[in-house]
């Protein structure tokens, strides 16, 4: 008879970890890749918040499990180059909030930049996009990402951005 111990989504059985069948996210997992990429001089940055959390930006390049890749043109001309990417691995449901801002008047954009934001499920069990499934190894994105305005994006309380809601499951 193999004994049982539940102690946080593991379940114990003869000595051995399994995962209990009543943990909806035992094998939710997803990537979330954000993308801002323009082709002049501009300084445009990208944001982004986890749960309404700390923002990541070039202030502040990783938090809450979101990465920024790195801060195209920050003194206008020259290197690094864009594209400016944020991205993550992540095991549960978060909401997360995306924008971008011109951050100095470096040079305007004159043409609208190219911009995605993709949740990727890596996992086992399908997970809940916007409320849309997205089953294993399938991909959500869209084209649609939050402008903040000149120099707002960084600003305290921002509460704007393009909402991507991920819940481990399927949708209700």
């Amino acid at each position: 008879m193999a004994i049982q111990f539940w102690n946080d989504q593991i379940l114990f059985v003869n000595g051995q970890i399994a995962m209990d069948p009543r943990c909806c996210c035992a094998n939710c997992r997803y990537s979330v890749h954000v993308t801002i990429d323009w082709s002049n001089n501009a300084d445009l940055d990208l944001y982004g918040t986890v749960d309404g959390s700390w923002a990541i930006y070039y202030g502040s390049p990783s938090h809450d499990g979101l990465t920024l890749s790195v801060d195209a043109h920050p003194v206008c001309w020259g290197g690094p180059m864009p594209p400016e990417e944020q991205t993550g691995e992540f095991a549960e449901g978060h909401t997360f909030h995306f924008w971008y801002d011109q951050y100095s008047n470096c040079e305007v954009e004159t043409t609208p930049p190219t911009k995605r934001i993709e949740i990727v499920n890596t996992g086992a069990t399908p997970i809940c996009v916007n409320g849309q499934v997205v089953n294993s190894g399938q991909t959500w994105q869209t084209g649609i990402l939050a402008y903040a305005g000149y120099a707002t994006g960084g600003s305290p309380g921002f509460g704007g951005g393009t909402e991507v809601e991920v819940v481990c499951g399927s949708c209700p």
